[in-house]
């Protein structure tokens, strides 16, 4: 008996039989639905052929459902003959997409967003893997309801992250794994494999992940790149860092708010995905110093805190801040920093917080490493106590200061003139009162001696 067949594929847009599908601009593939495999785009059908193509750097995938893979965007594999299909996402949004579960093929790994299918070679079948390049993107805002809201990858998956031109992934939602999942599993037949990882220690922008397993402790960076052989061996990932505002000026590409009734709210693979370019990066050195203080009290705070500082594309923020003491010798090295993004070189300075009491100056280069060196602030001078007046000699007082007001009046004296003694002003009034009154009383008798004399005259006449 032959099984029952299920071809649905390509929603909105089937690309088969060696076809190439470019995307930019203000395109959009929205609000379509497949009952299997890619709900907006479907790169090849259900069955194996030619390698088919997208280049997608601009446009919009949004709303859409498929059934089973890829709500949004459905990359083959290869079976038997033909090649595999390959996706270049560098820029546009796949927003807002499906995967249900409704449909009858597998849907373990289902991708919300993106599902890039694989094939091993077991039973004859020449398989490869689909592939999905992807750059300048941001996985964010995606769920799952199983495992890996952000990304999932199953058996035969080959998962690279780089540096340059990378991603930023993180603030995903699932109940376990929201960021990141990997599966080892040795069943699944021709899905069945041992996955191979390489994840970067830093999101586009130069944040570092600081990758946490579902514990909530670190993941070592020394697992941050390995294959996992063990059957039924995963590893499950979230970080709480976030993007900051080199992230979002050189992001070109958006993965968010699609979801998966199963695995990989954003991304879903059993395939290859690569993101970003392989790249030699850079990295920053700085030691600390404490400049001796003049008045021989050289002690000062046991710790302080230091920022990277990254400037691209017109943007600057903090790439990472770190924590200086005697216990690390007050040396740090900021190691795999991207030295591009696209066609943006990216430079570096540090600076470091501010301690109370203290000037600190940074001297250096990328190349040669920086040096903040810190000098104690010199106090401000303390007011001394005022000298006291010479004591005054016993039995000479002394004058009060004369008095003036804005009514006293100021006589200025001319060239030549000299001014009046004290007290010659006031003689000079006392001998006019004494002449007004000498020649009153001389009146007065005057008066009287001539009605003396009337008297007389008449007297004589009678």
């Amino acid at each position: 008996m032959i099984p029952e067949q299920y071809y649905a594929a390509g929603g909105g847009i089937l690309v088969c039989n060696g076809g190439t599908l470019n995307l930019s601009g203000n395109a959009e593939v929205r609000d379509n639905y497949s009952g299997e495999v890619g709900g907006g785009i479907s790169l090849g059908m259900r069955v194996w052929g030619p390698t088919n193509t997208l280049h997608m750097d601009g446009g919009t995938i949004d709303g859409n459902v498929a059934g089973s893979s890829g709500g949004g965007l459905f990359v083959q594999a290869k079976y038997f003959s033909g090649g595999p299909s390959r996706a270049y996402v560098f820029g546009g949004r796949i927003t807002n997409n499906r995967m249900d579960n409704s449909g009858a093929t597998d849907s373990a790994f289902g991708g919300g967003g993106i599902y890039v299918n694989g094939a091993n070679n077991r039973y004859g079948i020449r398989g490869a893997n689909g592939e999905l390049y992807l750059k300048n993107a941001v996985i964010t805002d995606n769920t799952a309801r199983w495992d890996g809201g952000g990304y999932a990858a199953c058996p035969i998956s080959h998962t690279i992250f780089h540096l340059k031109n990378g991603v930023a992934l993180y603030g995903n939602h699932a109940p376990s794994a929201e960021d990141f999942f990997l599966l080892c599993a040795h069943v699944y037949g021709t899905h069945g494999g041992e996955p191979k990882y390489e994840l970067s220690e830093r999101m586009l922008g130069g944040v570092p992940y600081h990758w946490k397993e579902r514990d909530g402790s670190l993941f070592p960076k020394e697992r941050y790149q390995g294959q996992l052989t063990k059957d039924l061996a995963t590893i499950g990932l979230h970080t709480e860092e976030r993007g900051n505002l080199l992230t979002r000026q050189l992001a070109k590409a958006l993965i968010a708010g699609n979801a998966s009734a199963t695995r990989g709210g954003g991304i879903g693979t059993n395939g290859t995905v690569i993101i970003g370019e392989d790249e030699a990066n850079t990295k920053i050195s700085v030691v600390k110093k404490w400049e001796a203080s003049a008045d021989g009290e050289d002690a000062h705070p046991d710790s302080v805190t230091v920022e990277l500082i990254g400037t691209a594309a017109g943007a600057s923020d903090v790439i990472e801040r770190r924590t200086l003491s005697a216990e690390n010798d007050w040396k740090t090295t900021f190691e795999k920093l991207p030295k591009y993004q696209g066609d943006a070189e990216i430079t570096y300075t540090v600076r470091e917080a501010e301690v109370k009491g203290y000037t600190g100056t940074v001297r250096g280069s990328e190349a040669d490493g920086f040096v903040i060196t810190n000098k104690k602030d010199t106090p401000p001078d303390r007011p001394g106590k005022p000298k006291s007046p010479p004591p005054e000699e016993p039995g000479k007082p002394k004058s009060p200061p004369p008095v003036l007001t804005q009514s006293t009046p100021v006589k200025m004296e001319k060239p030549g003139q000299s001014m009046p003694k004290t007290g010659q002003g006031k003689a000079i009034f006392c001998t006019a009162w004494m002449l007004i009154l000498f020649a009153a009383l001389f009146f007065l008798r005057e008066v009287q001696n001539e009605r003396l004399r009337r008297r007389r005259h008449r007297k004589i006449h009678r």
